[in-house]
């Protein structure tokens, strides 16, 4: 009000200047009144033991596994979206849309602890961007990685009775290779796998599967398997499903 230049403290926490390249900063009076504020009766049913996890993250050139860059999905209405586990990360912040700002209406954002998503809803025959950031409580900033896919024109069938969604991992794999199998179910489940190759012959079998409702993830051991096209069948005693899977 004087004609007195305002100079703000672009590092302190509680400013308004987003900026993952600065090291934020609480000033020491503000220091003091959060250990005060702690330390008060008024805030006895804090949880003070906590120590958060403070390791520094690196993130990888390789990140993102799968889709392959560029790649056409499957299916539109089912992709499955899957990324390395980072040292030090706790989280993974997960975000899909259209626009390689991720900033339109349609964006999806997760919060995971999983190092997959099994993702429904999306358009057929479009340009999706992914990108993945892995952070913990005490590093927010680490650097995200990137990618895009194109949505197929075809729609997944729901062939099994309380399975909502299910997919393979990466697709296609490199021989020797574990796939995940990701699925969403909309009540408890007890299935059998199978997975047959292009001859029809069985080469891995597991019953009695429990699956709980909500997201589920299965691993399926493909060592000893040659590279060729083989087909994942998903059953209980109402149906049955199938997804190929493709090994180089």
């Amino acid at each position: 009000p004087l004609g007195e230049l305002v100079d703000p403290m672009e590092i302190n926490f509680m400013s308004y200047f987003p900026d993952c390249g600065t090291k934020y900063v609480f000033t020491a009076n503000q220091q003091s009144i959060i250990l005060q504020d702690l330390a008060s009766n008024s805030r006895n049913y804090l949880d003070n033991t906590f120590v958060p996890t403070a390791t520094d993250i690196s993130t990888p050139d390789d990140l993102l596994v799968s889709p392959a860059a560029a790649s056409t999905t499957p299916y539109f209405d089912q992709v499955m979206l899957q990324w390395k586990s980072v040292a030090g990360a706790k989280y993974y912040l997960l975000e899909v849309d259209l626009s390689s700002n991720f900033n339109t209406p349609i964006l999806q954002s997760y919060v995971l602890t999983d190092t997959f998503k099994l993702i429904t809803g999306l358009s057929a025959n479009k340009l999706y961007q992914w990108r993945v950031r892995p952070f913990n409580e005490y590093v927010t900033c680490a650097s995200p990685k990137q990618r895009s896919f194109r949505t197929s024109t075809v729609s997944a069938t729901r062939e099994l009775e309380g399975v909502d969604a299910w997919q393979l991992s990466p697709n296609p794999l490199e021989k020797g290779q574990s796939v995940l199998l990701a699925l969403q179910s909309s009540k408890n489940l007890e299935l059998n796998i199978q997975m047959l190759d292009a001859a029809g012959r069985l080469v891995y079998q597991q019953n009695g599967i429990n699956v709980a409702q909500g997201e589920n993830s299965i691993s399926l051991p493909t060592a000893g398997l040659s590279s060729g096209i083989y087909f994942v069948r998903l059953m209980d005693e109402n149906g049955q499903g199938v997804r190929r899977l493709s090994i180089r």
